[in-house]
């Protein structure tokens, strides 16, 4: 009986490290979404500048207003998902006049800057799912072990007394609640 239960301890043991590990993971796909979003926010706000440098800040002008539909502080404070929209879009519209210096510098920076956001948001997306599961699999190790000792402590109460059997359990009593 107590090799089984040490087997459920070592499998939760197990399963805990699993957790913590898919949690550094996780933060780990964070930190390079976060790294790959100032990325594209810094591809935009390069675009926008230069923009505004050949049109003398004129944010009227046609080659301007061609480009930015919405400011580009609109584009670099919004979530992931409608900025990667919008960066596909200023990737689209940058490609339409091929004859401009300026789009044509900036619409690869502006596209690998969108691709490596959209990889990076992957990325953290399966490390979250996979964080999610393996901290199921540890709340079903916990239920297994909390089930096996349940059953264990009953045998003992079976084959032995009640008195004899609690000998092998630490059994803490329950705390008093405080009053509020």
């Amino acid at each position: 009986m107590s090799a089984t239960v040490r087997q459920a301890i070592k499998a939760l043991k197990i399963r805990v490290s699993d957790v913590q590990d898919k949690m550094e993971d996780a933060s780990a796909s964070l930190a390079l979404r976060d790294a790959r979003d100032n990325d594209a926010d810094n591809a935009v706000m390069s675009l926008s500048l230069e923009l505004l440098s050949v049109v003398n800040s004129n944010r009227a002008d046609k080659r301007y207003k061609n480009i930015f539909l919405k400011k580009p502080s609109e584009i670099t404070t919004q979530p992931i998902t409608d900025e990667l929209s919008d960066l596909e879009l200023l990737a689209e519209r940058l490609k339409a006049d091929t004859a401009d210096t300026v789009y044509q510098k900036h619409q690869p920076l502006i596209k690998n800057a969108r691709t490596a956001l959209q990889n990076a948001q992957e990325t953290i997306d399966s490390a979250n799912t996979a964080e999610q599961n393996s901290a199921a699999l540890e709340t079903i190790a916990q239920n297994e072990l909390r089930t096996l000792l349940t059953k264990t402590y009953g045998k003992l109460i079976d084959i032995l007394n009640k008195k004899e059997g609690e000998k092998y359990f630490n059994i803490q009593a329950g705390k008093p609640k405080s009053p509020v």
